[in-house]
């Protein structure tokens, strides 16, 4: 049976004069550009990266040493990954302008020679944080004379 009469409803918002126009929304999924400087007393090295807002990134750039080990069994060596190591698990805020980020930084290599064992120590820096950064700025996490690390988090196509 067809419908005679039908009732359109039509509602209407009223928007101030003069009020600004609704923005998009950041996106939650975002992609989030990684740039980073480390400098330990042997070494430094700087590097950027892409992830995706609230997905982790394990970026490795080196490779492995043998080191010294001792335990009840005696002497030994065992094979330590080297280099740069960084593992960010970034989040864009709500806001867009900042990203909240936990993150670790590793710079590591050769140390001194074990005579003993005929392997390489490895010299290692480590450091394990969450933090809170704004888009496009700098943020120096450690200071020191012989250390630092460097991040800026911005957004990426």
């Amino acid at each position: 049976m067809p419908m005679k009469n039908a009732i359109i409803a039509v509602i209407l918002l009223a928007v101030p004069a003069g009020a600004a126009p609704l923005s998009a929304p950041k996106e939650a999924s975002a992609n989030i550009a990684v740039a980073f400087k480390l400098k330990n007393a042997l070494r430094e090295a700087s590097g950027r990266f892409v992830v995706g807002s609230g997905n982790q990134a394990n970026y490795v750039v080196g490779g492995e040493l043998t080191q010294t080990i001792k335990n009840s069994q005696g002497k030994g060596i065992e094979y330590k990954k080297h280099g740069v190591i960084i593992n960010c698990l970034p989040a864009l805020a709500g806001d867009g302008k900042r990203v909240r980020a936990e993150c670790q930084f590793e710079i590591s290599g050769p140390g001194r020679k074990n005579a003993d064992l005929d392997a390489w120590d490895v010299d290692t820096f480590q450091y394990q944080t969450s933090f809170t950064a704004e888009l496009g700025k700098a943020i120096v996490l450690v200071d020191e004379p012989d250390r630092r690390v460097e991040v800026t988090l911005s957004l990426a196509p």
